[in-house]
């Protein structure tokens, strides 16, 4: 007899909504091993090599977590990283998207310029 946990694909779509939230392509700094040995790891207890294989799976078919379970998991990031360096706290830091008004512009060099008059 096969073994079969139904509940894995719940927690295969939070690991890829989790992911996303962090994830940057071409950034080292918020790569997918970084991610995982951070925070991953502590959060659901697997290895490296189960966290990738969870990105890879098709779970389309699943609905997206619900709003207050995507609350507790970034309050859940805020505690694990409350005593972490500011550098590493930096690092997770969720970058909010540019503006309808900025998208087709040309990004500057300094791009926290671009964003000053949009910070709370």
């Amino acid at each position: 007899m096969c073994y079969s946990n139904h509940h894995h694909r719940f927690r295969d779509k939070a690991i890829q909504q989790f992911d996303a939230l962090f994830y940057e392509k071409g950034n080292l700094r918020r790569c997918h091993y970084r991610i995982w040995y951070d925070l991953a790891h502590r959060i659901w207890g697997i290895s490296y090599k189960s966290y990738l294989s969870a990105l890879r799976k098709d779970v389309s078919d699943v609905p997206d977590m619900p709003p207050q379970a995507s609350e507790a998991l970034k309050a859940l990031i805020g505690s694990l990283l409350h005593n972490a360096p500011e550098w590493k706290r930096k690092r997770y830091v969720h970058r909010r998207r540019l503006p309808e008004a900025l998208a087709g512009q040309e990004c500057p060099r300094n791009q926290t310029a671009a964003l000053e008059p949009f910070r709370r």
